[in-house]
């Protein structure tokens, strides 16, 4: 998921990665609720490398960097020009959350 460049910095991606993370929560309250375990929460994502300066933004909300992911899907490769190939791969990224 992305915000048009015409919308970027109206709070758009902010209450998307927001909303995300208490959907995260509440199904995580839900959980101990039931079995009154504790648990540890965690939202990973996965970021474009050729949307690095998307790295910043996500570190200012409490991302790290745990390192790139190549896709492993043979139709991807087919859809990408040589150009790309070697461009065009993740970064996983994650955050705690707190309940």
């Amino acid at each position: 998921m992305s915000v048009p460049s015409k919308y970027e910095r109206q709070g758009i991606g902010k209450a998307a990665v927001r909303a995300a993370e208490e959907k995260v929560l509440s199904t995580a309250r839900q959980l101990l609720e039931k079995s009154g375990k504790a648990v540890s929460v965690r939202m990973e994502i996965e970021v474009l490398k050729i949307r690095d300066f998307l790295f910043p933004w996500y570190k200012s909300q409490g991302y790290v960097e745990l390192g790139e992911i190549h896709p492993n899907d043979p139709g991807f490769d087919q859809v990408l020009s040589e150009e790309y190939k070697e461009k065009i791969f993740f970064v996983s990224m994650r955050k705690d959350l707190t309940l």
